[in-house]
């Protein structure tokens, strides 16, 4: 009986030790689990991804954040846990399923060895070391420097400063890489740099540049891992390659640029067609001004669109068959000048079987007054299959979605009586007599009264004048339509009278591609319901 029960009390002595060393070991446990807190850095120059992520990982083993970690100087990110207090982390390429990842980390970060070194680029669980920030980058003390950020894209600005070497290669950032490498070679015992080559230097724009050391035949551009393009052969400086777009262009490095140089309508293109020409240009010294002019390469007559001026875009409505030069010229307040050119071919539309639409008046955006009848004529051509005729139909919608009931009929002229203030919407249809059917659509703005101001001249010398605006019909360009417009038409096809390009689209007052004796009845008809 004494024994039982000294074994009793002892059982009980033995549990009641066991659970105060079991209470131990895990106090002992909870007191060293690592929670992770710091700033952790992360060293892209071996894997050169695109984002460098920090994926948080919870206690069931799923991740829970990415947060995008903070690109500093010399490839290397940056992200402070702060006091989040979780127990392991990865760094990743990506967001979402990212295509390469790093082992997981349980170890809070030591203060000094906070920057992880990957080994290399790709796989599932990459492994790597830690090391110091200063001794990562001493590793690689030739990458580039980071660069200012550009706010916006319309916030953009020319370099200030611009590469001084004799040859440079450029390209043109659209397809948004984090970092654009040039990789160049003669063969693989002559190249520029190992693989992926040397970083180029952003000059703002989307414009990366990097300065050529000597003669290279070959160049490839690339984000250092997942992007690159073909195999190229260098063109040499003076020349941007478009990573998004692809193929080479012709670079501009004056100081004042033309950053583009194009027409809404590719050619060819046909006689009575409204063409709008645009430009951009930048200038390091001041105010940029534009002139437009055309030139008919068999006669060498240039007509000129519109004049020195802050205005970017001109419409030039062709008269006549023919290859044409249309010519950009650019000037600035400092006296820099820079000169485009672009050939275009003009055709007739009367052998096209498909319809085009040329132009429409009151032209796209147009002003006019409300409960006051305007009239939209259209210009069309082509449809040269069985009856040669076409069709209109014109789908008008108000400032409040209200659309009219449409039909096709051979009227290429339709009356819109706006009867609320606001944007007007009129989709013109043409269709050929084989169905085949081409659409546009045109704006125009009801406003209560429409400005009756004439357009004033322009003076050539003047670099602030604005091109001149003119309504069909204006064939002595004074700004308005009168009874001498009329006159001049007369004279014209009387051969006493001769009328430039620019007066010859706005002789032909019915828009069907030919200036006769009935665009000056159509004057006169409309300046006696003035």
């Amino acid at each position: 009986m004494n024994l039982k029960r000294f074994s009793k009390h002892a059982l009980s002595v033995l549990l009641v030790a066991l659970m105060i060393v079991s209470t131990m070991v895990v106090g002992t446990i909870t007191a060293f689990a690592f929670d992770l807190k710091g700033t952790y850095n992360f060293d892209n120059y071996t894997a050169q991804w695109d984002n460098v992520y920090l994926v948080k990982v919870g206690n069931d083993g799923v991740y829970t954040e990415y947060t995008q970690m903070t690109k500093g100087s010399n490839g290397i990110y940056s992200y402070n846990l702060g006091s989040w207090g979780g127990t392991s982390f990865y760094f990743a390429n990506s967001n979402s399923n990212p295509t390469a990842k790093t082992q997981k980390f349980t170890a809070e970060v030591d203060s000094t060895n906070n920057c992880f070194v990957p080994s290399s680029a790709t796989g599932d669980s990459i492994t790597g070391t830690w090391t110091t920030t200063d001794a990562a980058i001493a590793a690689h003390p030739d990458i580039e420097p980071t660069t200012q950020a550009q706010t916006s894209a319309t916030e953009a600005t020319q370099p200030t400063t611009a590469p001084s070497g004799d040859v440079v290669t450029y390209c043109k950032n659209d397809a948004g890489w984090s970092k654009v490498y040039a990789y160049m070679w003669n063969s693989k015992d002559d190249e520029n740099a190992k693989w992926p080559g040397v970083a180029m230097t952003d000059l703002g724009d989307g414009v990366w540049c990097y300065e050529v050391p000597k003669d290279y035949k070959n160049i490839i551009f690339s984000n250092g891992n997942e992007s690159k393009t073909e195999d190229q052969t260098f063109p040499g400086t003076g020349y941007i390659w478009n990573n998004s777009a692809g193929g080479w262009e012709v670079y501009d490095t004056s100081p004042i640029r033309i950053t583009s140089f194009t027409t809404d309508a590719a050619s060819p293109q046909y006689t009575g067609m409204d063409i709008t020409v645009s430009a951009n240009a930048k200038s390091t010294d001041g105010t940029v001004s534009y002139k437009f002019s055309v030139t008919n390469t068999a006669t060498s007559q240039t007509t000129v669109l519109s004049n020195f001026g802050s205005a970017n875009s001109v419409v030039w409505t062709p008269t006549a068959v023919g290859s044409y030069v249309i010519t950009l010229d650019v000037k600035d307040t400092a006296g820099n000048t820079n000169q485009r050119t672009l050939t275009y071919a003009i055709e007739d539309s009367s052998l096209l079987i498909k319809p085009v639409i040329k132009s429409v008046r009151p032209s796209n955006n147009g002003q006019i007054q409300v409960n006051t009848t305007a009239t939209v004529n259209v210009n069309a051509g082509g449809g040269n299959t069985g009856t040669k005729l076409l069709f209109y139909k014109y789908i008008v919608t108000d400032p409040d979605g209200v659309q009219n009931t449409p039909y096709y009929s051979l009227s290429r002229t339709y009356q819109l009586k706006p009867e609320k203030l606001g944007t007007y919407t009129v989709k013109v249809f043409v269709q050929g007599s084989d169905n085949q059917t081409v659409n546009k659509t045109y704006t125009y703005e009801s406003v209560s009264q429409i400005s009756t101001t004439a357009t004033p001249t322009i003076s050539p010398t003047d670099p602030t004048a604005t091109a001149p605006q003119y309504v069909d019909g204006d064939v002595n360009l004074n700004g308005r339509l009168d009874i001498r417009d009329a006159t001049s038409i007369q004279a014209y096809l009387a051969k006493a009278e001769t009328l430039t390009d620019l007066q010859l689209s706005l002789a032909d007052y019915d828009k069907d591609g030919i200036v006769a004796i009935r665009d000056a009845s159509a004057i006169q008809q409309t300046l006696a319901k003035l």
